[in-house]
């Protein structure tokens, strides 16, 4: 027994912080961690860079429109054998497209669906991206809590040891219960520093999803915040909320994108218009004003290109049919999943309304009995089998609460909800 009591001190020595160190500045909000991540996430700022590159796509998509000018200029020198003779030339050209059987306004078009599509995209990799972060906050912010009820069981259970040793040392009690209650204070102890060890972890976890780079030395993050998850709002229409995900909205914008596509494969079959004009000059001086200038205006038709425009036009109908299909098949995966996601949120909510009637039950019970046993008017088993009930309340309590806030966050992401997470 001597040898058990010099062990608890070096117990409590060897669960203290040793892995890294404590911050010491004001815990982190989920607010503060939110505006981090949506600052320097490598996957948002990449993913800013595909949308930028859309845009740029769109804003090209405008030059037949404009009229494409060249300049041109040109030094020649030959030796005939009756001398050098040199030679200047230089002009300036233009042309501008009319019509070009709706091809063009058609690939503008399409440029505008590409850009409505990045920005759903990007608004799929925010979600993706806060959901990570905010899994990990409430994994921090759950580890925190089990430390300080590990620490609290660890304390019960050193404050049952005692109890036990003098009900044994009076003889009221044998020396397997008394063993038993050991054991069970050196797993308290272990649980007590293996919540601390994940406590280093979450904090690692989060800062990777704050893009911080994780030093030898560490410093631990605190967050502030509760466990405490917010409830659907009644009615919630999920049909609504399946047409607002980015990959129900991507799925939309494709079907109108290849229908616009259908549309460019037809202007193989327009004729071509266009404009052109230009000025030259030449002699063999520079800047000589001798030249002239000339205008046309050109008109074509394919007749025939070897079926070209035909079997393009029957693909692009084959892609906006794949599209429609895409479409439907995405509504249905969504609104599943949607639905699951929901109830997986009510039934966390259920469990933690049982839970806490649980310890609350578990509380009083354990007090009860515990006076009993004191008193001699329950047995060691009786206390024993009460005392691990509550305990187990009290991990189920704070289990069902991490898992209520994740269920929470797991909906708003699938929703695509980046305002509220």
């Amino acid at each position: 027994m001597k040898l058990f009591k010099l062990m608890i001190p070096i117990i409590m020595l060897a669960i203290a912080p040793a892995m890294a160190k404590e911050n010491t500045g004001a815990p982190l909000s989920w607010q503060q961690v939110r505006e981090r991540v949506m600052a320097d996430s490598p996957a948002l700022l990449r993913d800013k860079k595909s949308l930028e590159t859309a845009r740029y796509s769109y804003l090209r998509s405008y030059a037949p429109f404009l009229p494409q000018v060249s300049l041109s200029a040109r030094a020649n020198q030959s030796d005939s054998g009756n001398g050098n003779t040199k030679n200047y030339s230089y002009g300036a050209n233009g042309s501008l497209t009319l019509f070009d059987g709706f091809a063009d306004v058609n690939a503008v078009r399409s440029g505008e669906i590409e850009v409505f599509i990045a920005n759903a995209q990007h608004e799929r990799t925010l979600s993706s991206v806060l959901y990570e972060a905010r899994k990990n906050f409430i994994s921090l912010l759950w580890a925190q809590e089990a430390v300080t009820v590990s620490e609290n069981i660890l304390k019960r259970k050193n404050e049952n040891l005692e109890l036990v040793r003098l009900k044994y040392e009076a003889g009221t009690e044998d020396r397997g219960s008394l063993l038993r209650i050991e054991a069970d204070t050196l797993q308290a102890g272990y649980e007590l520093e293996k919540a601390r060890r994940y406590v280093y972890s979450a904090s690692c976890r989060l800062a990777q999803s704050m893009g911080y780079d994780v030093p030898d030395d560490f410093t631990v993050f605190t967050v502030a915040g509760t466990l405490q998850a917010g409830t659907p709002p009644a009615g919630y229409n999920v049909r609504k909320a399946t047409e607002k995900t980015p990959e129900y909205r991507v799925a939309a914008l494709s079907l109108r994108k290849a229908v616009i596509n259908g549309n460019a494969a037809k202007s193989g079959f327009w004729p071509q218009l266009s404009i052109s004009a230009g000025i030259s000059r030449g002699a063999e001086q520079w800047l000589s004003a001798e030249g002239g200038w000339e205008t046309g205006l050109s008109l074509s038709y394919p007749l025939f290109s070897g079926g070209r425009d035909y079997y393009g036009l029957k693909i692009a109908r084959a892609a906006a049919q794949s599209a429609e299909i895409s479409l439907r098949e995405t509504a249905q995966t969504l609104f599943a999943s949607l639905t699951a996601s929901l109830n997986d949120l009510l039934d966390a909510h259920g469990s933690v309304t049982v839970r806490k009637k649980y310890l609350e039950a578990s509380t009083e019970q354990s007090r009860i009995t515990t006076e009993k046993y004191i008193n001699g008017l329950a047995t060691y088993q009786e206390w024993y089998t009460i005392e691990n009930d509550f305990i187990s309340a009290w991990r189920a309590l704070l289990s069902a609460q991490r898992d209520a806030a994740l269920s929470e966050a797991a909906l708003k992401n699938l929703a695509g909800d980046t305002e509220n997470n």
